[in-house]
Order: structure tokens, then C-alpha cells, then sequence
């Protein structure tokens, strides 16, 4: 496979992700900083609450793994180019120093991902069907991050970063999980639930912060910071008719805003399924 074929075959897995997006392949951007055009492989665009997000790839084939210098330019050239997201494609993998790099940059509004190109293939199924009883719900992992859905106490499935696994999502403080609260009666609604958790969460300050925009369905976030967590929780809740669906963030301070918007995008697009018993 010569770069050319490369580049034309990173592209069509991304066309076959972000089917409605606008994706352009070899285009150029005037940076903001540099007042210079910079060269994209693959640009992706596309609206989200009409705010315009940019998606730029990076193909690259070449003989050795990503490495922190490759990431830190690449960082450099998606604020020039003012890019909410980034991927970077190997033909060799990256380090794992890339990797941990990549997602702890510091500047929240950007994030960027590093996989190779088997790893991209995988994404276009990175989504799960999670259920209790006769309720479910279908659900994708944001940005950067992978679903596992080995069953924890109290959990139907977590979240991390990609690249990690569970133990060490947790030593990070990173990672979230997600469950469903079925109604008994129409009264339990989602203010029920809310009153009824806060019985266990006596000594926690609780706020709460909007939920995001949905035609079908209620929705809020509620933090939650317990004096004995290592982080605060922030909570996400979507109210389906016969139940209501739970996201559970653990995030540090450092990178919440980040990780909220993993959470918003959970919340936004998370769909309700009825399973059939036999």
C-alpha cells in the first residue's frame, strides 16, 4: 500500500462513521496563528446544537511508532486551525507516553485521539446495547473512549479512555458508569429519583446543571461533591417513559469541562430499548 491508498482508505472508514458529516480529503486551512495554509489529510465538519464542530485527521504511514513530539505538533496545528478534535492514524501504533500525552492535553477545548488503523475499523461498531430486565438503552462511547461492558456491582457498563483499562481509569479518576432506574408508578419520575438518591448522598453539596436539548425526553446533570470521593460526581439523567437512564462521572477538576462534554454527548444521544422476554 503506497501513502496515497493509505490516506484514500483512513478516509472511507471515517465516511463510513460520519456518514451525514461534511468530510473533505487533502484541503488546506489558513491557520488563525500562523497566517499560513496547513495541509489536511482528512477534515471532517459538521453542526452540533448549531455550533460548528471540526474534526481534523492526520493519516500517517511511516516506519516508527507516534511518539510525544509527533502529538504536541499535532496539538499545535489543530489550535492553529481552531479544531475541536483531532485523530491521528498510524500505520506503526504510537507510545504509550502518545497516548497519555494526547489525552491529557491541558487545553480542554480541544481532543485529540491516536490509533492505528485495525483500531479505526473497530470504532465504527464502539457502541453497546445495555440492559436490565425488560429495559434497555443504546448507547455510543464518546470521543476517545471505549464501553466495557463486564458486569460491576451496581453498574451496566463503564467508560474510560481508550488505551486504558479499568484499574488504571481508576487510579486516573477517570472514567464513568451508567445504569437504569425502572418506574414502579407514573409518580416516579425524575424528580423521584433525584430526592430519593439524595437520601444517600446526606453529606454531599449538591448543584445542579442544565441537562442537554432532547424533544423526547427530561434531562439533568446534578454534581455531587462527597467529602470522602477522591473527585466530584457529576450525574446525568434521562427521563424515558418507562424509566430513567443514569450516567455516573468521575472526573477531576483539571479536566471536567472535557469530560462533561463526553457526558452531554452520552446524555444527547443515548436511545431507549424494550426487550422482549421470552
Amino acid at each position: 500500500m503506497n501513502w496515497k491508498d493509505y490516506e484514500n482508505e483512513v478516509c472511507a472508514e471515517l465516511e463510513a462513521r460520519y456518514p451525514d458529516y461534511r468530510i473533505k480529503r487533502d484541503t488546506k486551512i489558513r491557520g488563525g496563528i500562523s497566517q499560513t495554509l496547513r495541509q489536511i489529510d482528512v477534515l471532517i465538519e459538521t453542526e452540533v446544537l448549531d455550533s460548528p464542530v471540526r474534526i481534523v485527521v492526520d493519516a500517517k504511514m511511516r516506519t516508527r511508532p507516534i511518539d510525544v513530539n509527533d502529538v504536541e505538533s499535532f496539538i499545535s496545528m489543530m489550535a492553529d486551525v481552531k479544531a475541536h478534535k483531532g485523530m491521528l492514524v498510524s500505520t506503526k501504533g504510537y507510545t504509550k507516553a502518545a497516548i497519555l500525552r494526547a489525552h491529557n492535553e491541558s487545553n480542554q477545548d480541544i481532543e485529540l485521539d491516536i490509533l492505528s488503523l485495525e483500531e479505526l475499523k473497530s470504532l465504527q461498531g464502539l457502541g453497546a446495547i445495555a440492559y436490565s430486565g425488560g429495559f434497555g438503552v443504546c448507547f455510543q462511547a464518546p470521543f476517545g473512549w471505549v464501553i466495557d461492558v463486564k458486569k460491576q456491582e451496581g453498574t451496566l457498563a463503564m467508560l474510560y479512555q481508550r488505551g486504558f483499562d479499568l484499574n488504571e481509569a481508576a487510579r486516573a479518576n477517570e472514567f464513568m458508569y451508567i445504569n437504569i432506574w425502572a418506574k414502579e408508578t407514573p409518580n416516579q419520575d425524575i424528580d423521584y429519583l433525584l430526592k430519593y438518591q439524595a437520601r444517600t448522598l446526606y453529606d454531599a453539596e449538591i448543584s445542579y446543571l442544565s441537562g442537554v436539548n432532547r424533544n423526547d425526553a427530561k434531562s439533568i446533570i446534578r454534581l455531587a461533591e462527597v467529602p470522602d470521593y477522591p473527585t466530584p460526581e457529576y450525574t446525568g439523567f434521562v427521563e424515558f417513559e418507562d424509566f430513567v437512564f443514569f450516567a455516573v462521572l468521575f472526573t477531576t477538576p483539571e479536566m471536567s469541562k472535557r469530560n462533561l462534554r463526553k457526558l452531554r454527548e452520552i446524555l444527547r444521544t443515548v436511545l431507549p430499548v424494550f426487550i422482549k422476554q421470552p
